[in-house]
């Protein structure tokens, strides 16, 4: 339960539009009340003037913070419901990793997830990967999402899955979920680590000057001795499918590289900023139908991220966001180029969200939005 003085809350949640506060006249010494806003025991609100708000508001990038007038630390999945019954603007946090420009236009509470952290493994075996070197044999992280409890924006609890009564619903939460919903538990498969837990990862670092050298030295190098391998229907494609499916263009890689060097030279304020390719193996990624779920990029087989860097000052953010707008793909190219997958979200939204209450992060906009 919270305990804020009595001058403190009224002028704060006035600010925030709060209508339903819960004031018990149970004095806290001379100067203050009991405050309880309908949460639960283990949840804590955080205002600007008290200890911890600067820790629990701070990000991992300074660039266009969102402005947070408060900040809620959920104790259960009941507490997330709060916001929305009350018609805050809201943005539920984890990790504060998320640097998209819209996020500076925020201007609400922070609904702070963090104490819902708890794991349980269950005792039945199951299968499991990420984003990375693993996608290979597993697929993508929400390839092995089973079911998920989440808080939509109408403020229900409900559980989804893909065999469920909201199965459009888990479709949607496999690639744009942040539109939809805010999780509170997910049901995923897990793998016991192979080999013991041996295992090696190598990293080649080279300048953009020996992209095409890098390219076609160490590629073949490497490449080689299983393409000469005797073909094999079962085993084949497990093989070469990480490697041969991920072909870089090394003219149109060195052709970038040298507009971004001249971006980030050395007297830049961007020239810590970086271009980052990644390739990863994708058998396991393409074993699931590219229309199952709403993550457009499965077939991709390069990861290219622009990061802008620069000290914190408005002048030079905005000429990032100038920088990487032209470098940036579209919405189009977020969400996927088929019409279809662009049609489906949009009818999705209109029906779980059609006020637009989830819209701060990536928004998928319907047509009341």
């Amino acid at each position: 339960m919270a305990w804020l003085l009595w001058n403190q809350a009224v002028l704060t949640f006035h600010q925030l539009g709060v209508a339903r506060v819960i004031w018990e006249p149970r004095p806290l010494g001379k100067s203050g009340f009991r405050v309880g806003p309908q949460l639960s025991n283990g949840a804590q609100i955080i205002l600007p003037n008290n200890t911890g708000f600067v820790q629990a508001t701070q990000r991992w990038s300074l660039f266009d913070p969102p402005n947070f007038t408060a900040v809620i630390e959920m104790g259960t999945e009941e507490d997330v419901k709060f916001a929305n019954r009350n018609n805050i603007s809201f943005l539920a946090v984890t990790g504060t990793h998320g640097t998209i420009t819209r996020l500076g236009k925020f201007n609400g509470i922070e609904i702070m997830m963090r104490k819902l952290n708890s794991t349980v493994i269950s005792k039945h075996p199951a299968l499991g990967g990420c984003h990375g070197i693993l996608q290979g044999k597993y697929g993508i992280v929400s390839d092995q999402f089973v079911s998920m409890r989440m808080v939509t924006a109408d403020r229900a609890i409900c559980e989804v899955s893909s065999s469920g009564p909201n199965s459009d619903l888990w479709w949607a939460m496999q690639g744009a979920g942040h539109n939809f919903g805010i999780v509170t538990s997910i049901n995923s498969k897990v793998y016991d680590m192979p080999d013991g837990g041996s295992w090696s990862y190598e990293t080649y670092v080279f300048s953009h000057d020996k992209v095409g050298t890098s390219v076609s030295t160490m590629f073949p190098k490497f490449t080689e001795p299983f393409r000469k391998l005797t073909c094999n229907v079962a085993g084949t494609s497990q093989i070469r499918f990480p490697i041969g499916r991920v072909s870089y263009n090394a003219n149109a890689q060195r052709a970038l590289m040298d507009t971004f060097a001249q971006i980030i030279g050395p007297d830049s304020p961007f020239n810590v900023s970086q271009a980052l390719f990644e390739g990863y193996p994708m058998y396991g990624v393409n074993a699931v139908p590219d229309n199952a779920t709403a993550f457009p990029h499965r077939r991709d087989n390069q990861l290219v991220t622009v990061a802008m860097v620069n000290i914190p000052n408005p002048e030079l953010d905005a000429q990032a966001v100038q920088i990487g707008k032209r470098l940036r793909q579209s919405l189009q190219n977020l969400y996927g180029f088929e019409p279809w997958r662009l049609k489906r979200p949009k009818e999705l939204k209109t029906k779980y969200d059609p006020q637009g209450r989830l819209g701060y992060y990536t928004p998928i906009l319907c047509e009341s939005c």
